[in-house]
């Protein structure tokens, strides 16, 4: 493999992990905080009184700690559309470890391609491997 394409390969995993990623900043918890707020209202507790309502909402934010809003967008959307599987009940909000558990399957394509690319970039070339010279194990050169 050339460098170029070890290059490019190193930049799609760096852009799978920065979209697969997310970290517990402003941005990212004003999102999901929209996110599970109008999941809530789609889905209300008959009176439920608006402490519980802030108790249920940061029960989801500490759910959905690290997971990027894109992918609770779409298993919301997923939810919503009754395409989550069998076993739920679609007339209530998922609880918020069905709802982590749901937007971490969206992620998990890209984490399995990054997982594929870096066991390509360990990989040794055809040439090497049928080198006679015994490979460094620690360096596999």
């Amino acid at each position: 493999m050339t460098d170029d394409q070890r290059l490019c390969i190193r930049q799609k995993i760096a852009e799978l992990r920065a979209a697969s990623e997310a970290d517990n900043g402003t941005e990212n918890r004003k999102a999901r905080l929209a996110l599970v707020g109008n999941l809530l209202l789609a889905y209300p507790i008959p009176n439920g009184t608006s402490e519980a309502g802030r108790a249920r909402a940061e029960a989801y934010l500490v759910a959905l700690e690290g997971v990027p809003p894109w992918a609770i967008a779409e298993a919301i959307r997923r939810w919503h559309r009754g395409e989550c599987g069998q076993g739920y009940n679609y007339r209530w909000a998922p609880a918020p470890a069905e709802l982590r558990q749901l937007s971490k399957e969206r992620v998990l394509p890209a984490r399995e391609t990054i997982a594929h690319l870096e066991s390509v970039l360990g990989a040794i070339s055809l040439e090497r491997a049928m080198d006679p010279t015994p490979i460094n194990p620690a360096f596999g050169k």
